[in-house]
């Protein structure tokens, strides 16, 4: 996705994230070994959270899905594929309302493909909160 991943400070805490999370069930990882060699051909993650429930999330379980990759010997398999229909089945028995992701170019197709679209309501906003505070906020007058 375009992103720098080399810096070691993600990778201690990604490694400290899945130690301490793989164990409950607020996490699911699938894995495809690969058909042939040592490694494995693809991988996904789906998130599991809850808020507050609502008319379009009844349930209030909602998942993120990340982290899908796929070997480049093992692409057009379909791995993936069948990765996302695996996560997308146990999400369903988990009764979560809504499954979230973001795509490359390259895996819109796939996602497209299962149903999913561009939120066409409200707009999804973000505020990195590592870069500390952008603007001071005062209440009232003094």
């Amino acid at each position: 996705m375009g992103i720098d991943a080399s810096a070691p400070r993600w990778r201690r805490n990604c490694e400290r994230y899945f130690a301490e999370r793989l164990e409950r069930p607020g996490l699911l990882a699938a894995v495809i070994d690969a058909p042939q060699g040592p490694g494995l051909a693809a991988s996904g993650i789906a998130e599991l959270f809850h808020r507050l429930p609502s008319p379009r999330w009844p349930t209030g379980r909602y998942a993120y899905l990340s982290s899908f990759s796929t070997d480049p010997r093992w692409r057009r398999h379909g791995f993936a594929t069948a990765l996302l229909a695996f996560l997308l089945d146990e999400l369903r028995q988990r009764e979560v309302s809504v499954a979230e992701l973001h795509a490359t170019a390259d895996g819109e197709h796939l996602y497209s493909s299962f149903g999913f679209a561009q939120r066409t309501t409200g707009r999804e906003l973000r505020l990195d909160l590592s870069r500390g505070p952008l603007r001071t906020h005062t209440s009232g007058s003094q």
